[in-house]
């Protein structure tokens, strides 16, 4: 679809939004649709706030917040009604890559080219195409999938380590008591992280607000990458000393540690470098004491009963080329995003039913774009994702059932690690986002999941960690 041809087709949906207002007159996000967020879109791309950095906006300011937040989260914060709402406006706090990645960028970026099924071609390292190139595109399904492309590529230095990702179950209504992190065991952490040196927080503080918390889990996790990485030109830019890195491009690691009758269950995926070359993946369950492989379809599958999915990591961690990609374009966002002013680097929760951030709050341009996928069978008939252009990661995002419908809300918390206050010996210098938070919400049925944080960072882990990790005979260590 041309560019013009979606302008056009977002101007009749204005048209329509002042004929029907379909989303105005129902406030109920359980009945929102693809349509309303087209609608939203187009009346909303080009607004400017009202607000500026210096304010703090309350309940009453809400109107003023409705153009720069997608239906169905924004009203979560209407709920919010008990007079303690407060959001701090900020200045943009404004990022730039590792030098290594813009090195990379100069040097291979204009060789990239996308071949006839959108895979990348002569793609070293870096982000593959430029902002301007993708803002430039004439064709909404190529630009969308450029996008794709930088996501996917997106810098995490050598990759991911949370020492307990701890997933809450979450009803909306109700009270709750805030659960407590514990660590992981030995067998997947290692010796090279020293954990005690920052493991201190305050969960009466952290866990506010309502909601019905039910269970938590205790989830470790490990993402590690294996070639494309640009801190490693003496190498061809692959990890040293690694025998997978001519094939492999990361590997991920995701174990379960409590309670008793999840302990030991871990999964590992790994991706590789040719786009078209199908992920492998196996988990080991206790129950069965066996490792076994995994399907493509178990990925979008519900992950240990949660609202979230393999596939939904990061917003998504899927393969562009099984999707369809549409981008809408850029517009503004009033976001929790980049800079947080907590102690622990990690997220405050509040609000009627105990999953809203509270944070300091920007303003910042947002690429919108829309995957919908290539599989008939798959659970979600297209998602919606706001992705920031300088960090390239996804904010906010929504998904929508099979008829149609939302269904679910994504909230994604991230620091630019170099500001850390905690575990400054794994983020300091790394010119990188660091993940602190995911919190997801099945917005017809009002539950949810909170992934948050805690012992975290980008660390320069040794191969034999790397190995040991992901070695699928290790996998049966963790005993029940």
């Amino acid at each position: 679809m041309k560019r013009l041809t979606a302008i056009s087709f977002l101007a009749a949906c204005s048209l329509l939004w002042a004929q029907t207002s379909v989303w105005a007159q129902s406030g109920d996000p359980t009945q929102y649709t693809h349509d309303t967020f087209v609608q939203w879109f187009s009346q909303s791309k080009d607004v400017e706030p009202e607000f500026k950095a210096g304010d703090v906006l309350t309940h009453a300011d809400l109107p003023k917040v409705k153009p720069f937040m997608f239906p169905g989260y924004f009203e979560q914060y209407e709920k919010w009604n008990d007079g303690s709402l407060s959001m701090e406006v900020v200045e943009t706090y404004h990022v730039k890559a590792h030098q290594t990645v813009l090195e990379c960028d100069e040097k291979f970026q204009k060789q990239v080219a996308l071949s006839a099924d959108g895979a990348l071609e002569n793609y070293v390292c870096g982000y593959p195409f430029a902002n301007d190139d993708i803002m430039s595109e004439g064709d909404d399904s190529i630009a969308g999938l450029k996008v794709a492309w930088n996501y996917d590529k997106r810098f995490y230095w050598r990759g991911y380590f949370v020492a307990n990702a701890l997933t809450t179950w979450l009803r909306f209504g109700g009270t709750h008591t805030a659960p407590e992190p514990t660590k992981p065991p030995d067998a997947w952490i290692g010796d090279e992280i020293d954990l005690d040196t920052d493991w201190e927080y305050n969960t009466e503080e952290i866990y506010g607000g309502g909601g019905t918390y039910e269970r938590s889990l205790g989830t470790f996790y490990h993402k590690a990458y294996h070639s494309q990485m640009a801190m490693f030109p003496d190498n061809n830019y692959n990890l040293p000393e690694n025998d997978d890195a001519g094939t492999v491009h990361w590997k991920e690691f995701t174990g379960f540690f409590e309670p008793y009758d999840v302990r030991g269950t871990a999964f590992i995926i790994q991706r590789y470098i040719d786009p078209r070359r199908t992920d492998d993946g196996w988990a080991y369950v206790p129950s069965l004491r066996r490792v076994r492989r995994i399907s493509a379809e178990v990925k979008s599958d519900s992950l240990m009963g949660t609202e979230h999915t393999l596939e939904d990591f990061y917003g998504f961690s899927g393969r562009p080329l099984e999707w369809d990609w549409k981008f809408w374009g850029k517009k503004k966002f009033l976001t929790v995003h980049a800079k947080t002013k907590w102690d622990d680097d990690g997220v405050r929760y509040g609000g009627p039913d105990g999953w809203l951030n509270m944070d300091v709050w920007q303003i910042r341009e947002l690429f919108v774009v829309e995957r919908i996928p290539k599989d008939p069978r798959h659970p979600y008939k297209s998602a919606i994702m706001a992705i920031d252009p300088e960090t390239w990661e996804t904010w906010n995002h929504v998904a929508f059932d099979r008829k149609g419908k939302l269904w679910k809300l994504w909230q994604w918390g991230y620091q630019w690690a170099d500001d850390s206050k905690k575990y400054t010996f794994m983020n300091a210098n790394r010119g990188a986002i660091h993940w602190r938070n995911v919190d997801t919400v099945d917005i017809q049925n009002g539950r949810g999941n909170l992934w948050r944080e805690y012992g975290g960072g980008l660390p320069d882990f040794s191969m034999d960690f790397i190995n040991g990790l992901y070695d699928l005979n290790r996998l049966t260590e963790l005993h029940r």
